[in-house]
């Protein structure tokens, strides 16, 4: 419930006011225990929704680069670009045109390279 000077409200529904609602979160940044340089090509989502998701990984706190999961399957791929390197990699998920979902999963599936920084 939410109260407002107009009253109280039950926050509940697939809609906000009839608009889709848009959500997205993002994991913390993570060095996967090395300080060498990584790519990260594949991240996986297992998720419970009805269309692809929106998949950008940010290496480094900063180059941010975007993908679209497969939308079959409770297993979802998203092919990341292969240039990008970092130390530090986050995760950010988000549905697509206000499609509801729910996220069981999230696995980042770094590739080191043979540079330290």
């Amino acid at each position: 419930l939410a109260a407002t000077a107009d009253g109280l409200f039950a926050l509940d529904g697939d809609t906000d006011d009839g608009d889709l609602i848009a959500a997205e979160f993002t994991i913390p940044p993570a060095d996967f225990n090395t300080r060498v340089t990584k790519r990260l090509p594949y991240v996986y989502v297992g998720s419970d929704c009805e269309r692809a998701l929106l998949v950008t990984s940010i290496a480094d706190e900063k180059t941010q680069v975007s993908a679209v999961t497969q939308t079959i399957g409770r297993n979802r791929r998203a092919k990341l670009a292969r240039g990008v390197l970092g130390v530090l990699w986050s995760v950010r998920v988000a549905n697509q045109s206000g499609a509801p979902f729910s996220i069981d999963t999230v696995e980042l599936v770094p590739e080191a390279t043979q540079r330290k920084v």
